[in-house]
């Protein structure tokens, strides 16, 4: 079951700021990089406007935005976990 909740947004921080997060620190990728990504994985679940989204704060999107967000950043980061799971198992 998924809750349509904000719980796991930063409320202090900006939501272009919070997916930027992963890629920046898993990735090692440039500011560019990690920009272009988030809004990329903003744009896949269809939201209007992917830009403003990345500026807006978690309470100023609706509970359904705010969800397919996480849903689609919790699939991002699972899989760079697998990733680097098999990585390790690999070496």
């Amino acid at each position: 079951m998924i809750y349509q909740s904000d719980g796991n947004l930063n409320p202090a921080m900006k939501v272009g700021q919070q997916l930027r997060k992963v890629p920046l620190i898993h990735d090692k990728v440039s500011k560019e990089e990690a920009y272009s990504r988030a809004l990329e994985m903003v744009r896949s679940v269809r939201l209007p406007d992917p830009e403003r989204m990345m500026r807006s704060y978690p309470h100023q999107l609706s509970g359904g935005q705010q969800q397919r967000i996480v849903i689609r950043h919790g699939a991002v980061v699972e899989t760079g976990a697998a990733s680097a799971r098999r990585a390790d198992d690999g070496a």
